[in-house]
C-alpha cells in the first residue's frame, strides 16, 4: 500500500526500522557468505500472525522466561524539528523549532526537551543526557510540534524486551484447539510470580515444535519487532562461526609437516654484494645451492631451480602490490575477488562448467556502490540493479544519485541531414554537398546575407521539448568569409567565425511553444551547415551521431564531491568518433563538470581524455530584461527579447503610400495564410489628414456589412475601431482619442487573444472587451488596406497581420523595427518601401503581394537611432579569488557602422574610489584584475556603449557575463584509441585532490 517516512538526523539502521513500520512489515536479515565473500541482505516483507487473544500464563502452559533487555535505542531528551521555512525564493530554510515557547518541562530558547527519571536510570555518565531528534516533515506549529516530542519521548525513553519461553502447546491436546498459536501471532504473557507482575503484549517471533513431544514447544516471543542491533549482532555471530569453523585440513597436514622440518633443518648461507640486494642460499656456494631467495628494496623473490645458463629462475615474489606464485596452496583463502585462468584444473570429478541443480547464488551490491547495470549492443534495453530503488528512476538509474540516460542526449535523429529552407527575399533553396567526405548542406543569397527557417528542427522541438526546460541546440557552420553567424531572430550570435573551416556553434535557452531555430549569416551570401544537436542540458557537447549512452546527472544529493568512481566496460572504442564524450558528469547545478572521452584537440587526435571542471570563486551573468533593466540607462532600452538596444524614434524617411480617401486602396487577395480562426494581430503607422469619416486601415472583408473577418479602422465619430466578425455576430472594441493625433505619424494595433479585444496606441494599452473563446469567422474576400467605400485620407506605412496574438511588450519592442517577414505568425508585412510600381510586395514567404489602386508614393518612415546610449551598473566582488585568472565576454550584435563597446572601473576600497574606465575585449581577462589582486572588498563598475554612425541600424548587446577563477579547468590525455581493440574498461574516479582515468586497469 501507499504509505511515506522520512529519515532525517538520524542513522541509515534506524531509518529502515522506520520503513517497516511505515508500512507494517517484518525485517528479515540475511547473510550471505560465498567464496569467501561475505554479503548482508534486509528483506521487507509483509506482516504475518493475527491477534488471537491467546495468553501464555506461568503454570498454565509456561515452563520456563528468560527476558533479554535491549537499551541501544534509549534516549533521554529529544530535539524537536518541523518543516522548513519557505522563502521567497521557493527554498526552504531552517526547519521549524519550539525554542520560543516556555513550558515546565523547557525553559525559553530551549530546542529539545528531556526526562529527569530517565535521565537518572538511563543516562551517559556525569549525569549528561542520551540525545536523540524527532523531524515532522509537515508540523508547520511550534505547539504541536512539542507535544509530539512528548509523545515520541515517552515511547522511546524505556529499553525495549524480547522473552524467551519454553511452553506447552496445549493445541495439540483434544478440546484446546482453541490455544493454538503461529508465528507472528499477537499474545499475551502473564507471570504473577514476577516482581513486579509481568503482563505483556507481544508477538511471537520464533516457534521450535517437537512433533513427537508438544511439551517441548519452544516459542520466542518479542515486545517489538527484531531491531537491527539483534540483527546485527547474530550476523556478526554467524560471520564469527563460518570463520572460527573447523575446516577439513588433513590433506594439508603432510604438507606442513614437511615444510616444518624443512624450516627447522635447512641451513642457510648469506650472501650481499654490493648494492645488488641480499642473497640466501641452502648451500654454502652458489653452485651447490638448490633453492635461494634474494631480498630487494620492497621486493623478495623465491626459486627452487635454475635456468639453463645456471641463474635462478625466479617464479615466486612478493611486494608492495600483492603475491605472484605459480602455486599456492592453502586452506582458507579469504578474498575479496579471485581470477580464474582460462588454463586452470580443478581436482579429479570436479567440472566447474556444471551447475548443481540444488545449489542456490546470490548476487550483492556492496555498500559503497550506487548500481550496476548491463545494456545490449543497441541500448534499448539493460538489466540491473539500483542499490537505491527510485521509481521516478526505472529507465536505468544509480539511484538518486545518478541516471543514465538510455538511447542519444540528441532529441534530433539523423542531425547530420536536416535540410533548411530559405525564407527571406534572395535566398535560394538549400542544396545537398556531396564533395566532402560528410555530406552538408549549402544555402545562397543572391545578395546580401542568409537567412534559413528550419521546419524540421521546429517540429521535433514542438514534439519533444518540455516547456520550461533548458536546452541547447548546436550545429557546424561554416562561411567563406569571416563574419558572425546566429540562430532564427538573431538569437544566440555566436561572432568571429573563421573563414573556410567548420565551426560548431550553440545557443542555449528555455523552451517555450513556437520556438523557432534559424540560421543567420551577417557577412557574405554564403552558408554551409551540418550536424544539427538538440541536448536537453545548459551546454553542447561534441557532434555524434546515432544511438549512444546518454549524459550522467548527479543531483546535489547524489555523488559525493569529495571521492567516488564511475566505471564502464565498453566494446570498439578504437571506432569511436573523435570527440566522444563517454563519461559526462555535469556539476550539481548542471554546469559543466567532468568529462572523459576521446580527444578531437588539435594534436591529441583520437587520444582518451580528461578534464576536471574550473572552480569559480565569482561568476556574473546578465541574458535577461530584467538583467539590463538594471544600473542607470541612457538612450538604451532593455527588451523582452533579453537585449540591450539604442532607443528609438521614428523619421521621415523611407518610402510609403498616399491614399487621398476617395477612391485608393491595395488589394492584396485572398490566399489561405490569411484565413484563420483562432487568434490576429494588425499593426500600422498611420498619419492622418483627418478623423471624422469611416475609413478602413486593413481589413478581410466589407467591414460595413457582415462579411468582415478581421477589420482595423477609424469611425465617422473619430473613434479608432478593432473589430472580428462571429457567426455573423460583429464584436468591436473603440477609443475616442484619434482626434489628437491628426497630421502625426502614430502607430495602431489590435489584438484578439480569445479572451480578450485590445487597442494599443503606440504600444500603450487604450480598450479592450472580454469575449469568451470565440472562433473568427472565414470569409471569402480578400484583405485589402483601405477598403473599398470607407476609404482612408492619409499616408500609411509598414502593415502587419499576424495569426497569432501579439503582447504588449512584443508590440512595443518592435514597432519601430524593421522585421525580416519570417518571424513566428507573421502572415502578411507589406513595408512600402519599393518607391515606384503599382505591387506592394508581401515581405513574407506566403507572397500576399497588393495590387494598389490609386494610391501614390511618399515619404514613410524607418527607424532610427539615439547615439550613442550608455548603461552603467556596479557589481560587488567582495571575496572572490583571481589565483586562476579572470574571464569577461560578451553576445553583441553589431552591423557595419555600429560598435557595442564594454569598460570596467575597480575599486578595492568597496566603492569609495574607483580607478579609470578600460575597454575590455571579449573574451580575455577583466582589465585591471590580476592574480594575486586582493578582492576581499572590491566592487566592479561595467559601463556598456552602444553607438552607431549609420541610424537605421541597431547596435544590439545579447549577453554579458564575467568569471573569477579559483582555479581552471584542466584536460589531460592518455592513450590512442587505436590501443583499444576489443572490450576495454574505463573507470573516472576522484578524490578532492585528484581525478584520474584508469583505462584496462592502469592509468592513463
Amino acid at each position: 500500500g501507499a504509505s511515506r517516512t522520512n529519515a532525517y538526523y538520524e542513522s541509515a539502521l534506524s531509518g529502515v526500522q522506520k520503513v517497516a513500520e511505515a508500512w507494517q512489515g517484518e525485517l528479515n536479515w540475511r547473510c550471505v557468505i560465498s567464496g569467501g565473500v561475505i554479503t548482508r541482505y534486509v528483506d521487507l516483507l509483509a506482516m504475518r500472525g493475527a491477534d488471537t487473544g491467546k495468553q501464555f500464563t506461568y503454570s498454565k502452559d509456561i515452563l520456563n522466561i528468560e527476558r533479554e533487555v535491549d537499551t541501544s535505542g534509549i534516549v533521554t531528551a529529544l530535539y524537536g524539528r518541523g518543516k522548513g521555512i519557505e522563502l521567497d525564493s521557493g527554498s526552504y530554510g531552517r526547519r521549524l523549532t519550539f525554542a520560543e515557547i516556555t513550558a515546565p518541562d523547557k525553559p525559553t530558547g530551549q530546542e529539545w526537551v528531556g526526562d529527569s527519571d530517565a535521565l537518572a536510570q538511563w543516562g551517559r555518565p556525569g549525569g549528561r543526557h542520551r540525545f536523540g531528534v524527532f523531524v515532522d516533515e509537515e508540523e508547520t506549529d511550534p505547539a504541536k510540534l512539542l507535544q509530539k516530542i512528548r509523545d515520541e519521548l515517552d515511547r522511546r525513553k524505556t529499553p525495549r524486551a524480547t522473552y524467551r519461553l519454553d511452553v506447552v502447546s496445549l493445541e495439540e491436546l483434544t478440546g484446546y484447539e482453541h490455544e493454538k498459536v503461529r508465528l507472528g501471532d499477537m499474545v499475551r504473557v502473564i507471570d504473577r510470580e514476577f516482581e513486579p507482575e509481568l503482563v505483556v503484549s507481544a508477538r511471537v517471533i520464533e516457534i521450535e515444535r517437537d512433533i513427537l513431544d508438544p511439551a517441548n514447544t519452544k516459542v520466542v516471543l518479542g515486545s517489538f519487532a527484531p531491531t537491527i542491533v539483534e540483527a546485527t549482532i547474530n550476523i556478526a555471530r554467524r560471520v564469527d562461526q563460518m570463520v572460527n569453523k573447523p575446516y577439513n585440513t588433513k590433506w594439508l597436514d603432510g604438507k606442513i609437516d614437511v615444510l616444518q622440518n624443512a624450516i627447522e633443518n635447512t641451513q642457510s648461507y648469506v650472501f650481499q654484494t654490493g648494492d645488488d640486494g641480499i642473497l640466501i642460499l641452502d648451500a654454502a656456494t652458489y653452485d651447490q645451492a638448490t633453492q635461494a631467495m634474494k631480498l630487494g628494496g620492497g621486493i623478495f623473490a623465491i626459486a627452487n631451480q635454475k635456468d639453463g645458463q645456471g641463474g635462478w629462475n625466479w617464479r615466486t615474489f612478493g611486494d608492495g602490490s600483492g603475491f605472484t606464485a605459480d602455486l599456492i596452496t592453502a586452506g582458507i583463502i579469504d578474498a575479496g575477488l579471485i581470477t580464474v585462468g582460462p588454463e586452470t584444473t580443478f581436482a579429479p570429478g570436479y567440472d566447474p562448467t556444471l551447475i548443481d541443480p540444488s545449489a542456490s547464488a546470490t548476487m550483492g551490491v556492496d555498500s559503497d556502490c550506487l548500481g550496476l547495470w548491463h545494456f545490449d549492443g543497441s541500448l534499448n534495453s539493460h538489466k540491473g540493479v539500483s542499490a537505491i530503488g527510485d521509481e521516478n528512476f526505472d529507465a536505468g538509474c544509480f539511484g538518486q544519485a545518478v541516471k543514465i540516460e538510455e538511447g542519444t542526449t540528441n532529441v534530433i535523429i539523423n542531425g547530420e541531414d536536416i535540410q533548411t529552407q530559405a525564407n527571406n527575399t534572395g535566398s535560394g533553396t538549400a542544396t545537398k554537398m556531396l564533395n566532402e567526405a560528410i555530406p552538408y548542406w549549402r544555402v545562397t543569397a543572391s545578395a546580401g546575407t542568409v537567412s534559413t527557417y528550419e521546419n524540421p528542427i521546429y517540429s521535433y522541438m514542438q514534439n519533444n521539448c518540455i516547456e520550461g526546460q533548458v536546452y541547447t541546440i548546436s550545429c557546424e557552420v561554416r562561411i567563406p568569409t569571416a563574419g558572425d553567424v546566429s540562430f532564427y531572430n538573431n538569437i544566440g550570435k555566436n561572432t568571429g567565425i573563421p573563414a573556410n573551416a567548420w565551426t560548431q556553434i550553440f545557443h542555449t535557452f528555455t523552451f517555450t511553444s513556437g520556438y523557432r531555430i534559424g540560421g543567420h549569416t551577417y557577412a557574405g551570401s554564403q552558408l554551409d551547415y551540418r550536424h544539427w544537436q538538440l541536448e536537453q542540458k545548459p551546454y553542447a557537447t561534441p557532434f555524434v551521431d546515432g544511438t549512444r549512452l546518454g549524459s550522467l546527472k548527479a543531483p546535489a544529493s547524489g555523488l559525493s564531491p569529495s571521492q567516488g568512481t564511475i566505471s564502464l566496460r565498453a566494446k570498439n572504442l578504437s571506432a569511436s568518433a573523435n570527440g566522444a564524450v563517454l563519461i559526462d558528469l555535469p556539476k550539481s547545478d548542471n554546469t559543466q563538470g567532468i568529462k572523459a572521452g576521446i580527444s578531437n584537440v588539435t594534436g591529441h587526435e583520437g587520444e582518451v581524455f580528461i578534464t576536471d571542471s574550473p572552480k569559480a570563486s565569482k561568476s556574473y551573468t546578465e541574458t535577461t530584461q530584467a538583467d539590463f533593466n538594471s544600473g542607470t540607462l541612457t538612450d538604451v532600452v532593455a527588451t523582452s527579447a533579453g537585449d540591450l538596444e539604442l532607443k528609438t524614434a521614428r523619421n521621415s524617411m523611407g518610402k510609403a503610400l498616399s491614399f487621398d480617401g476617395v477612391d485608393d486602396y491595395v488589394d492584396c487577395g485572398n490566399k489561405a495564410s490569411l484565413n484563420f480562426t483562432s487568434r490576429v494581430t494588425l499593426e500600422a503607422w498611420i498619419k492622418g489628414n483627418a478623423f471624422n469619416l469611416w475609413s478602413d486601415i486593413v481589413s478581410k472583408g466589407v467591414s460595413y456589412g457582415d462579411k468582415v473577418a478581421y477589420m482595423l479602422g477609424v469611425s465617422n465619430d473619430g473613434h479608432l475601431l478593432f473589430e472580428i466578425n462571429v457567426g455573423g455576430v460583429r464584436y468591436n472594441v473603440t477609443w475616442s482619442g484619434m482626434q489628437q493625433y491628426v497630421g502625426q505619424w502614430v502607430h495602431v494595433a489590435g489584438v484578439y487573444d480569445r479572451s480578450r479585444l485590445i487597442l494599443y496606441i503606440n504600444g500603450e494599452e487604450k480598450a479592450a472587451i472580454s469575449l469568451n473563446n470565440l472562433d473568427i469567422d472565414i470569409v471569402s474576400t480578400p484583405v485589402r488596406i483601405c477598403a473599398p467605400s470607407r476609404y482612408f485620407n492619409g499616408i500609411i506605412d509598414d502593415v502587419r497581420i499576424w495569426n497569432i496574438a501579439r503582447t504588449q511588450q512584443q508590440i512595443r519592442d518592435n514597432m519601430n523595427k524593421e522585421l525580416v517577414g519570417n518571424e513566428s505568425g507573421l502572415v502578411g508585412y507589406w513595408k512600402f518601401n519599393e518607391g515606384s510600381g503599382a505591387t506592394a510586395y508581401d515581405s513574407t514567404p506566403n507572397a500576399n503581394n497588393g495590387a494598389i489602386n490609386g494610391a501614390s508614393w511618399a515619404d514613410g518612415l524607418v527607424a532610427s537611432y539615439k547615439s550613442p546610449g550608455t548603461r552603467e551598473k556596479i557589481v560587488d566582488l567582495t571575496g572572490a579569488n583571481p589565483a586562476a585568472g579572470t574571464k569577461i565576454e560578451w553576445s553583441k550584435t553589431t552591423p557595419a557602422n555600429t560598435t557595442v563597446k564594454v569598460e570596467t572601473a575597480l575599486s578595492t576600497d568597496g566603492g569609495s574610489t574607483y580607478g579609470a574606465y578600460a575597454e575590455a575585449t571579449s573574451g580575455n581577462g577583466i582589465p585591471g584584475i590580476a592574480s594575486d589582486t586582493d578582492l576581499s572588498n572590491a566592487k566592479l563598475k561595467i559601463k556598456e556603449t552602444l553607438s552607431t554612425t549609420d541610424t537605421s541600424i541597431t547596435p544590439k548587446l545579447h549577453s554579458l557575463s564575467f568569471t573569477i577563477w579559483e582555479k581552471q579547468a584542466t584536460t589531460v590525455y592518455g592513450p590512442n584509441k587505436s590501443t583499444l581493440t576489443a572490450w576495454d574498461s574505463m573507470a573516472l574516479a576522484w578524490k578532492s585532490d585528484r581525478l584520474s582515468l584508469v583505462v584496462n586497469d592502469t592509468e592513463a
